[in-house]
């Protein structure tokens, strides 16, 4: 695992099934463009990447966080966690 898949797993053991309530009282209050389905957090640092996590809810209940990377403001990578019939980690390198 690499070092965004780690630090998805622990988002994952933390806050996946808290509500959105939970999550407002660790990470504040989300970017304009979120909506009630999903709620964006971005990570400012002094290199060039920046990153943007994304809690997924359903009925109010974290069901899904992703994690995308940017560089320079154009999206290179996305890691999520897919619960499906066998639960995975999954990267989708955009760039």
């Amino acid at each position: 695992m690499d070092k965004q898949m780690l630090r998805l797993k622990n988002l994952i053991d933390q806050y996946l099934y808290k509500s959105k309530e939970d999550i407002a009282k660790v990470f504040a209050k989300p970017l304009k463009k979120s909506d009630g389905y999903a709620w964006s957090y971005r990570e400012f640092s002094l290199g060039l990447f920046t990153y943007e996590t994304i809690f997924i809810f359903d009925e109010d209940i974290v069901v899904d966080i992703v994690i995308c990377k940017y560089f320079l403001w154009i999206e290179v990578r996305n890691t999520f966690y897919f619960e499906g019939q066998k639960p995975e980690y999954r990267r989708i390198d955009l760039w």
